[in-house]
């Protein structure tokens, strides 16, 4: 590969690095803003929560189909679409008051930020061959951790000077400008003939890669029915696997602020500053899980089983601890989220490309995401509904600790099955 090319995989490698961390800058804005949207707007914690659940719910079944269409779609368009609308959802939820009518923008908001990740990955896919690939979608995860610190720290300073509403109309713009400059430098890249549903093993013909801008499927492999893929492939079986990280890694994200807020009593700005340390403990979670996997050889069983149990360990941290001090609870918190995050991008980064010889690779995707996010948004509304009965902390901790369970019970099965 000449460097020309070399630069061109660069260059996309940064533009869905960026986009993909701004994208949870328009999203983890709402986890700094709804303590100050509770007082302002006179909304308990069940309708504070109605946000996120909405959010995640819509924005798995958003998975789902956007999954299928990226299989089929014009990956660069799709994903420009997501970052302008989303932008655009963004700006609004920072004008209007009306509850219903922010429910349904925020809403709006999850199904088009649903666009990006999938089809990501099958771009990614088309600029790297395949023993790459998983470390560069490991590599690519990390743009979560920076959207997530982007998302805190910038909104946490905002709530310190400024009304919540432009915790919204900030991110909003900056989202839009993103769209623009995708537009005017992405390219869906270039097609390879290997039948496997991945490309990028060498560059094609400029005739090839205008047909795959115009969305054309040039060399990739024929997509098999959906309903045979979902019973050959073992796919629902390793979804279950991926149900307990989606759960905690997003329900820290969404409720950690609140939950600091209500336990230490620090305010708003400063719960936000605080957990600033948490995206940095995520990013080397990542880092050492992708460490496992390439360099020390580990199969994805033994770190999956090694995680779910450090994350058992920690969880019980939280039920016997997290009152007695801060820097147990939140150090426990943190720890607990960089092995989520870490786990989440060997699962739902690297695993999905495994599919590529069925020509499923965007469907895998939105599959595994779609069920984990809507997991997610069942213990999103559960969260506050536990929250307004009284029922505190540690109750919330035992549910995640249930599930944990079940991604082992399943894991175990993968293992017999030969899934993983």
């Amino acid at each position: 590969m000449s460097s020309v090319q070399k630069k061109e995989q660069m260059k996309m490698f940064i533009l869905c690095w960026i986009s993909y961390a701004n994208i949870y800058f328009g999203r983890m804005n709402l986890s700094v803003a709804q303590k100050l949207m509770q007082s302002d707007l006179s909304l308990s914690n069940t309708a504070i929560g109605g946000f996120s659940s909405l959010f995640f719910c819509v924005y798995a079944c958003g998975k789902l189909v956007n999954g299928y269409l990226g299989d089929k779609g014009n990956n660069k368009w799709l994903i420009f679409q997501g970052l302008l609308i989303s932008g655009l959802c963004n700006i609004l939820f920072g004008i209007v008051h009306n509850y219903y009518v922010l429910l349904a923008l925020w809403g709006l908001n999850g199904f088009f930020q649903s666009l990006m990740w999938c089809n990501i990955l099958k771009i990614i896919c088309s600029w790297y061959p395949p023993k790459q690939i998983s470390k560069v979608m490991i590599d690519l995860s990390t743009s979560m951790v920076a959207g997530t610190f982007l998302g805190l720290s910038g909104c946490g300073l905002l709530a310190a000077f400024l009304p919540w509403k432009y915790q919204f109309l900030i991110p909003g713009g900056i989202l839009v400008f993103n769209a623009a400059v995708w537009a005017g430098l992405a390219q869906n890249g270039p097609v390879c003939p290997q039948a496997d549903g991945c490309v990028g093993r060498e560059i094609a013909s400029e005739e090839e890669n205008m047909g795959a801008m115009n969305g054309e499927r040039t060399g990739y492999a024929p997509a098999i029915g959906i309903i045979k893929f979902l019973f050959t492939s073992g796919l629902i079986l390793v979804t279950l696997v991926c149900l307990p990280q989606g759960i905690v890694k997003d329900n820290v994200g969404v409720w950690g602020p609140t939950m600091v807020t209500d336990i230490y009593h620090f305010n708003v700005s400063q719960s936000s500053m605080i957990l600033l340390a948490i995206p940095v403990l995520n990013f080397l979670g990542i880092l050492v899980v992708g460490r496992l996997k390439e360099a020390g050889g580990l199969s994805t069983i033994r770190i999956s089983i090694c995680t779910l149990g450090i994350s058992l360990l920690l969880i019980l941290l939280l039920v016997f601890g997290m009152e007695a001090s801060p820097v147990i609870g939140i150090g426990a918190l943190g720890l607990l989220s960089a092995v989520m995050y870490g786990q989440n991008a060997l699962l739902l980064g690297a695993i999905p490309t495994q599919y590529a010889a069925y020509g499923r690779v965007s469907f895998a995707s939105g599959f595994l995401d779609c069920f984990s996010y809507i997991a997610t948004a069942g213990f999103s509304a559960l969260t506050g509904i536990m929250l307004d009965q009284k029922l505190g902390w540690q109750y919330i901790f035992l549910t995640w600790i249930g599930m944990i369970l079940l991604s082992i019970a399943a894991l175990i099965r993968c293992k017999k099955k030969m899934y993983l």
